[in-house]
């Protein structure tokens, strides 16, 4: 999952347009138009697949449709704190500042490493 996910937070401060390539991604993937989504989704599906079977070597006793859906919370949770995740909470000062960079990415493999882990 580390070598999943580091990469891919990383990438949102590899460059000045990396951001808007990200707001495209998530932008593409709510779009109502089918064909807008899946022009990603295609593009994608190939690293998906590789992920997928990795983690079903990984964990063979999860079903592969709990696991298929694991891994979609997954993919969202990443989508939500890469577009979020230096934000701080709302401006609101009352809540604590966000998260450095490593700190973040230790506490979301931890996260979801023990979705992934638990017990159907």
């Amino acid at each position: 999952m580390r070598a999943f996910i580091e990469p891919t937070l990383e990438f949102r401060n590899s460059s000045p347009g990396a951001r808007d390539f990200i707001s495209l991604i998530g932008r593409s993937l709510s779009e109502p138009d089918a064909t807008v989504r899946n022009c990603f989704l295609d593009l994608a599906l190939p690293i998906f697949q590789v992920l997928f079977e990795a983690l079903h070597l990984a964990l063979p006793q999860l079903p592969p449709a709990i696991l298929l859906a694991r891994l979609q919370f997954i993919i969202g949770t990443m989508s939500h704190v890469m577009c979020m995740g230096s934000l701080s909470a709302f401006n609101n000062p009352e809540l604590p500042q966000p998260l450095d960079h490593n700190t973040l990415i230790e506490q979301l493999m931890k996260y979801v490493l023990a979705g992934l882990e638990t017990p159907e």
